[in-house]
C-alpha cells in the first residue's frame, strides 16, 4: 500500500517536471453566464479568454531523490519485518493448536471407569471455634442528654445561652 502510493507519487513528480513552465487557461462564458474553464481551446465559434499562468519548475534534487529512495528502504525493511513476525505468529499458533490437540486426544483415551471417587470423610480434625470476643470492649458511655422539649424549655435554654440566635417563638400572652 504504502510502496504503491510512493510509486505513484514519484511518478506524478517526474513527469511534472516534463511540462513546460507555463500553463494556458480558457476562460468560456455561455449564453447563461455560466462561467467555465479547459486547458483545451473551446470548439468553433466560441469565443475564450485566454489565460497564462506561469508554474514553478518542480524537478526534484538530488536531497529529495535521496529522501524518496530512503522512504522506500524503509518501507521495504517495515514490510519484510510485518512478514517475519506474522511468519512467526502463524507459526505460534500452530503449536498452540498442536499442542491442544494432543491434550484433547490424551483425554480421551483417559478411562473413567477407574476412577472412584471421592473418599468421603474429612481428612482435618474439626476446627475449634473460640467464642471469645475479638475486641476488648469499650466502656460504657453516659446517656445523652435529651434536648429541651416545649416553647417554655426553649425560652429557658436560651436565656442560659445569649450567644446562640434566637429561634422565633410565638409571643407570650400575658
Amino acid at each position: 500500500m504504502i510502496r504503491a502510493s510512493l510509486a505513484a507519487l514519484t511518478l506524478a513528480l517526474l513527469s511534472s517536471g516534463t511540462l513546460a513552465d507555463s500553463a494556458t487557461v480558457y476562460k468560456t462564458v455561455d449564453e447563461d453566464g455560466v462561467v467555465s474553464f479547459s486547458d483545451t481551446p473551446p470548439a468553433e465559434g466560441k469565443t475564450a479568454e485566454t489565460l497564462e499562468y506561469s508554474t514553478a519548475n518542480s524537478a526534484p534534487d538530488e536531497a529529495y531523490q535521496q529522501r524518496l529512495e530512503d522512504m522506500r528502504e524503509t518501507t521495504d525493511r517495515m514490510a519484510a519485518d510485518r512478514r517475519e513476525r506474522e511468519k512467526h505468529r502463524a507459526e505460534l499458533r500452530r503449536q498452540s493448536q498442536l499442542a491442544r490437540d494432543e491434550a484433547l486426544a490424551s483425554n480421551q483415551n483417559y478411562d473413567y471407569n477407574d476412577y472412584l471417587g471421592y473418599p468421603g470423610g474429612y481428612a482435618y480434625p474439626y476446627p475449634i471455634y473460640n467464642n471469645r470476643p475479638h475486641h476488648r470492649p469499650r466502656p460504657p458511655r453516659p446517656p445523652l442528654a435529651k434536648p429541651p422539649t416545649g416553647v417554655e424549655a426553649l425560652r429557658r435554654n436560651l436565656n442560659n445561652n445569649s450567644q446562640l440566635m434566637r429561634p422565633m417563638l410565638p409571643r407570650r400572652e400575658h
